[in-house]
């Protein structure tokens, strides 16, 4: 999907996107001929809106399963990159399986 693909078309997006704006660098000047209808926090709530074919909601893939729905995933050409940021208590003690992960993360940035 083009930038071009998604003009004039009822889209949902995350609200974290929305507030990071992150479709403005992609879509350039055609991002003011989009159709932002609604913000969502979970795609979970989206997904029956995308459903009905009432919207398109802009989502990471394999957020949801799709598979034996009506719902199918078309990724964004060129492609859009986001900064994911990871978070936890640093007063509280991880699991050992939470441990391993985060040391992972910090391998591999």
């Amino acid at each position: 999907m083009t930038p071009q693909d998604l003009i004039g078309l009822p889209l949902l997006t995350s609200a974290q996107s929305k507030q990071q704006d992150i479709f403005r660098s992609w879509a350039g000047s055609l991002i003011d001929r989009f159709n932002f209808i609604g913000q969502y926090n979970l795609i979970f709530n989206a997904r029956p809106l995308a459903e009905t074919g009432a919207c398109l909601a802009l989502t990471y893939e394999n957020l949801i399963n799709v598979t034996g729905t009506n719902l199918v995933f078309r990724p964004l050409t060129p492609t859009v990159t986001d900064q994911n940021n990871l978070i936890w208590n640093k007063n509280r003690q991880l699991s050992n399986v939470a441990q391993v992960f985060l040391n992972y993360l910090k391998e591999v940035q």
